[in-house]
């Protein structure tokens, strides 16, 4: 069965940040309530902070039940002495006398995304945590079926094969593949054409010619676009192209109209090494729907190695990748003879 690895923004994976704030008992518990409106309307937290509950329920230290309040955060007095929190409070016209065990307290300076993040948060202070069950399905490996994981599996080797089609024609041993995640179809195979065979002509190779974006152009010109006409591919290409299933091939399986989606929306890009700078913003601009890869780019992978291209809050679109699909395969590609 297939085992990978969703990458998600860096958010997900740090650490919650503790920030530092003036808190005190409530000497009446009945006041509560009042407090509170007053603390809202005249010392209201940051908008950053709105995950923080402003109350909780605490024992003294005479073991008897307590509520403490949050009243500003310390760094609002520069770190002054308790003094200038009461006095904060008094400019205010709320009075000192409801509180008691004026004290600093640490609450997570971030809304957790995670379980873990919110159970760690929690130790400090409370805050609300709003599940995104997508994104616990991932992280617990959870979200794919059985068929949906053959069907990852099986379009992976075929990036595989392309690569290994590549490599022994003295390409680098790349291979892509977009395929219909609905149709369980591989609709466009793509493999590194920029730099020339090591027996053979470069005429058809390009700098741009990577992989992901053959695969890219192969699925535009079915579509009745596309760059490089196939003429303009090169033969070691055309080859394995011819090799893969005619649905593969199909211009009637992927031809749709523009006002229903445009180029690769809906669509599953595979390939055996995580696509570039360049390559990963070709993916955000012909509107990707997942990615999948087996090995990481370490000097210029953009989809979780060097950058993180597809949660980048800046971009107009943004999709699911997942790595170390197939991995050993993948790298076996590169060692292999």
């Amino acid at each position: 069965m297939a085992c990978f690895e969703a990458v998600l923004a860096d958010e997900y994976y740090e650490k919650i940040e503790i920030e530092q704030f003036w808190a005190a008992s409530l000497t009446d518990a009945k006041s509560a309530s009042k407090v509170l409106k007053s603390l809202r309307d005249c010392l209201p937290l940051a908008k950053s902070l709105q995950h923080v509950k402003r109350i909780r329920r605490v024992e003294n230290d005479g073991h008897v039940p307590v509520l403490q309040v949050l009243l500003c955060s310390t760094t609002d007095l520069l770190d002054l002495p308790i003094s200038d929190c009461k006095s904060l409070l008094e400019s205010h016209n709320i009075s000192c006398e409801l509180f008691s065990e004026f004290s600093c307290v640490g609450v997570p300076a971030v809304a957790p995304l995670t379980m873990e993040q919110w159970t760690t948060g929690s130790r400090s202070w409370p805050c609300a945590f709003h599940e995104d069950k997508k994104v616990t399905k991932i992280r617990e490996g959870r979200l794919f079926s059985s068929q949906e994981l053959q069907y990852v599996t099986s379009c992976m080797r075929t990036a595989i094969d392309a690569a290994k089609h590549a490599r022994t024609h003295g390409k680098p041993p790349i291979g892509a593949v977009l395929a219909d995640p609905v149709q369980l179809k591989v609709l466009s195979v793509g493999l590194d054409s920029s730099t020339a065979p090591m027996h053979g002509s470069a005429s058809h190779c390009h700098a741009l010619k990577h992989a992901v974006m053959m695969c890219i152009d192969d699925l535009a010109r079915q579509q009745g676009g596309g760059a490089w006409p196939e003429n303009q591919c090169c033969d070691v290409l055309n080859t394995f192209r011819k090799s893969v299933s005619p649905s593969a091939q199909s211009s009637d399986s992927v031809r749709r109209s523009a006002a229903a989606s445009y180029l690769c929306t809906g669509y599953d890009l595979f390939t055996t090494q995580e696509p570039c700078v360049m390559c990963s913003m070709a993916l955000v601009h012909s509107r990707i729907g997942r990615v999948f890869y087996g090995t990481s780019y370490p000097s210029l992978g953009g989809l979780g190695t060097m950058f993180n291209i597809h949660c980048q809050p800046g971009v107009n679109h943004h999709f699911d990748v997942y790595r170390h699909v197939c991995q050993e395969q993948c790298q076996q590609l590169w060692t292999d003879t």
